[in-house]
């Protein structure tokens, strides 16, 4: 199993994790930033 840990959100953070969950490199994906909405799930 694969995991990332993202730090940080922003407009550089979340293209990654655009990118990254499209080509399926991973099973899992954190996301942490300060601004807990802007990482949250619900």
């Amino acid at each position: 199993m694969s995991k990332v840990v993202l730090i940080g959100t922003g407009f550089v953070g979340m293209s990654f994790a655009y990118i990254a969950l499209n080509k399926g490199t991973f099973e899992t994906l954190v996301l942490i930033d300060v601004n807990k909405e802007k990482s949250s799930c619900e």
